[in-house]
């Protein structure tokens, strides 16, 4: 295949001595692209590399305009925001070069650069100037303060993915948080306060799915996070304390990683103003569910499976309060809330 270079040497080499094969390296070229391009499905994930001439391509050409009569593919994503939005899978890629991470800054495509294990200055510095729909960068298992200011001060891109990171600074996160977008972080198990703070000024929505456990006083200050989500679904279980203070949050709340609901954590909770995501419940009692039928906005159930018929009663009698799948339960409870609830 012309402009598609393999190092065919690097097959029987090894890494640091430990006699492990190292992955052959595959060159996205500029005359590559332009033979990909027409193509019907266009991927791009077993490349390793890329030319920046071949970057600048993929980033400034719309293969759907240029060829109007390619079917839709893997390379188009339909968004949340109701649009259809061309994506670079470029998940292979290993590096990048400050001319070629400028040229994807440039673009409004979807970014999909997972493969990348850390980013130069030059790299963030092009990369954060993106105005695309979505960023993903879960590769990255750390990220330097001086790597973070540069995404800290964009306010155009609207999602950066950094579910790969294990640690981060408090500085870094300071920075971070000056992000104008969602952030989503899957895998930092743990925040400091001083790191909490930093995202409780965050202007967006933020999914911390990594935390296993809420202390406290991290829920306390998290509460004040005013950016209309906050997504708390690694957290297993809630003190009746951090559910007070979770009650006072403004928005979204998403506790879906919860697998009990006690009376005590369901009467706090019951004060939250904004939608509640619980979706993790198999089961709930009738005394939990009586509180929650009390609260003035819905509760996300879609998970819930196991139910007494009092409960099912109490869900009818409030069905715009609750938001659950009548086809998960037993035939006897299901025909009673196919009364009130549609399946989706």
């Amino acid at each position: 295949m012309g402009g598609l270079l393999i190092s065919r040497s690097n097959r029987k080499a090894s890494t640091a001595g430990k006699g492990w094969p190292m992955k052959r390296r595959i060159l996205l070229t500029n005359e590559v692209v332009h033979r990909l391009l027409p193509e019907e499905s266009v991927r791009l994930e077993r490349f390793t590399d890329i030319e920046d001439e071949a970057a600048e391509t993929l980033a400034r050409v719309s293969r759907w305009n240029r060829f109007p009569n390619a079917k839709l593919s893997n390379s188009i994503s339909h968004n949340h925001f109701g649009s259809w939005v061309e994506e670079l899978r470029l998940n292979g890629l290993t590096s990048l070069t400050d001319v070629s991470a400028r040229f994807l800054g440039e673009s409004d495509k979807i970014l999909l650069l997972n493969g990348l294990k850390e980013l130069t200055l030059g790299v963030a510095q092009g990369l954060s100037k993106s105005s695309s729909i979505r960023m993903e960068l879960n590769g990255l298992k750390s990220m330097s303060r001086e790597v973070a200011a540069c995404f800290g001060t964009n306010r155009k891109l609207r999602i950066l993915a950094l579910n790969g990171i294990t640690q981060i600074s408090d500085e870094a996160m300071a920075e971070l948080s000056g992000f104008g977008g969602w952030l989503s972080f899957g895998r930092l198990r743990q925040i400091s306060e001083r790191a909490a703070i930093s995202l409780a000024g965050h202007g967006s929505s933020l999914h911390l799915t990594g935390l296993k456990e809420l202390p406290d006083n991290i829920a306390a200050i998290l509460s004040k996070h005013r950016g209309g989500h906050l997504v708390l679904t690694g957290v297993r279980s809630l003190s009746e304390i951090a559910a007070g203070h979770l009650s006072q949050y403004q928005g979204y709340l998403g506790l879906s990683g919860l697998e009990h609901l006690s009376i005590e954590v369901a009467a706090k909770l019951k004060l939250h103003r904004g939608e509640l995501g619980l979706s993790g419940l198999t089961t709930l009692s009738i005394e939990a569910a009586r509180i929650l039928a009390q609260r003035t906005e819905r509760v996300s159930l879609l998970s819930l499976r196991d139910i007494s018929p009092e409960v099912a009663h109490v869900m009818c009698d409030k069905a715009e309060l609750f938001w659950v799948i009548p086809g998960k339960f037993p035939d006897s409870i299901r025909e009673l809330l196919e009364t009130k609830f549609e399946e989706f």
